[in-house]
C-alpha cells in the first residue's frame, strides 16, 4: 500500500490515504468489533490501504443491493483487543461484534460474531462476485490495535476482499 500520488481526478483529492498523518480523526472510543489495523480496505480509486491509513473524507468501496459503490468515510474509531481471529490466514477481526457476510449449508447473510465461522463456510468477495471458502480459522493472543469505519453510505466495507460491516447497524 505505498501511495504514489495516483491522481484519478477525484473530487477532493482524498481518494487514498493522503500522507498528512496529522489529520487522523480516529478516536479511541471504539467499542465492540473491529478489524486489524493492517487489514487492507478497498478504496474507490481501485487501490487498497491498511485500515490504519484510512482517513475521514476518503472514499472506500461499499456494497449494497448487489452493487459495489463508493461511500465516504465520516470517521474511524480504534481500540485495542487481546484476541484476534484470523480467517484464511489474512483476515484479522475481533471474534465478536464484527459483522461479516457469510454462507454455509443452511444460511446466507450477516453474522454478528465471527467466532462462529467454521472451516467449510464461505465469505463473500463482492469485487469478484464470488464466494471464498474458509480453509482455516486461527486465534492469536496479544495486544492488537483494531479499527472500525463509519461512512456516509450503507456502512459496509471490503476488507482483504471480504464484505464486512459496521457494528452499530446491529
Amino acid at each position: 500500500g505505498s501511495s504514489n500520488g495516483s491522481s484519478n481526478g477525484s473530487s477532493n483529492g482524498s481518494s487514498n490515504g493522503s500522507s498528512n498523518g496529522s489529520t487522523n480523526s480516529a478516536t479511541s472510543s471504539g467499542g465492540g468489533g473491529c478489524i486489524l489495523s493492517s487489514d487492507l480496505v478497498a478504496l474507490y480509486n481501485g487501490s487498497e490501504v491498511p485500515v490504519s491509513q484510512v482517513r475521514p473524507g476518503d472514499f472506500i468501496l461499499a456494497y449494497s443491493d448487489n452493487t459495489v459503490m463508493p461511500e465516504m468515510v465520516t470517521y474511524l474509531t480504534y481500540t485495542y483487543t487481546n484476541v484476534i481471529e484470523y480467517i484464511n490466514g489474512n483476515f484479522g477481526v475481533t471474534p465478536t461484534d464484527q459483522p461479516v457476510y457469510v454462507k454455509n449449508q443452511t444460511y446466507e447473510g450477516w453474522i454478528k460474531n465471527p467466532d462462529i465461522i467454521k472451516m467449510g463456510w464461505y465469505l463473500y468477495d463482492p469485487l469478484n462476485d464470488t464466494w471464498v471458502k474458509v480453509d482455516n480459522v486461527t486465534y492469536k493472543v496479544g495486544l492488537f490495535k483494531v479499527y472500525d469505519i463509519a461512512t456516509s453510505g450503507p456502512n459496509t466495507f471490503i476488507v482483504n476482499g471480504y464484505l464486512s460491516d459496521w457494528i452499530s447497524k446491529y
